[in-house]
């Protein structure tokens, strides 16, 4: 009797006594296709109004698939001293997802049919910002790795309820250039640029920025090191750790990423997260930390 009860015992406590592990950000097409049909399943289909032509959703798309316009989640174009591609009010994005059927008990799922990487990654640090992060997923390798999966493509839209949405906005998933300046000498936080090295090192200057260069003491982590840059398909997360290692990034302390106006810097976010690692993202990046005449900037090859 005494051994029985010992057993059952430990085996109530055992389920309680080890860590339960979290599902990746990423999923394969293989459990899209096994899942494509769950009712609580929103796969959202990322288009660039005026950018895609002709329209590349209207062409194909995964079954059940609705068409999120990217230009719908962000404000600002640069133009007129304003920053570019800004974060909107949670209640804003609360409107627009409750619009494409995203419910409390949704879980959603991201792609592109125009293979756009960094932008789906954007759109997954705005779910995270309204504290949906834990239920959003990315189709690893996107659309391209749909159909080399066998899965089946139609050109007809899906009808679908409005959704009912409650979002709490985590403030922990962005900074600003006054956080960003306040901990540049913070040893226990670790800033990552995720633009190319010609942008990091001053060779050559971003499109949105007014001086050249990177931020002091910033790793740089190009974010197209990050995953394939044929399949889009996002490297492992052992391959990730590597990458952020070799350049000097620590893993155990929080990360802020930026890039040249907080898009690319989002794929560098999501492996991020993938490994545990606290991470914020910049919002206005470098074009923002550029125009502050005051905020220092570097040079060359080094931090």
């Amino acid at each position: 009797m005494i051994q029985f009860l010992l057993l059952a015992s430990l085996s109530a406590i055992a389920p309680t006594s080890r860590p339960i592990p979290k599902p990746d950000i990423l999923v394969t097409a293989a459990w899209l296709r096994t899942h494509v049909n769950d009712p609580n399943l929103v796969v959202l289909d990322l288009t660039m109004s005026g950018m895609d032509s002709p329209d590349p959703y209207e062409a194909g798309h995964i079954p059940g698939a609705r068409k999120l316009d990217f230009h719908s989640i962000f404000a600002g174009d640069g133009s007129n001293g304003a920053l570019t591609m800004q974060l909107v009010p949670a209640d804003s994005l609360r409107k627009v997802f409750e619009a494409l059927g995203v419910s409390d008990g949704s879980t959603i799922v991201l792609y592109s049919t125009s293979r756009w990487l960094s932008p789906v990654a954007r759109t997954y640090v705005t779910l995270d910002y309204i504290g949906l992060g834990g239920r959003t997923h990315i189709l690893d390798g996107g659309y391209d790795a749909w159909k080399a999966a066998g899965g089946a493509s139609v050109m007809t839209a899906p009808s679908f309820a409005r959704g009912s949405l409650h979002v709490t906005t985590r403030k922990d998933a962005v900074a600003d250039g006054a956080y960003v300046r306040a901990h540049l000498a913070d040893a226990s936080l670790t800033i990552v640029d995720a633009r190319a090295p010609e942008f990091y090192n001053g060779s050559a200057k971003g499109h949105s920025a007014v001086r050249a260069g990177h931020v002091p003491g910033a790793r740089n982590v190009y974010f197209l090191t990050l995953a394939d840059s044929v399949t889009n398909v996002y490297l492992t997360p052992e391959q990730a750790r590597a990458r952020f290692a070799a350049a000097g990034v620590s893993l155990d302390k929080p990360v802020v990423v930026y890039c040249h106006i907080g898009q690319t810097a989002s794929v560098d976010y999501v492996q991020l997260r993938r490994l545990g690692v606290p991470v914020r993202l910049y919002d206005g990046s470098f074009e923002d930390w550029s125009r502050h005449g005051d905020y220092p900037v570097a040079s060359g090859v080094d931090p």
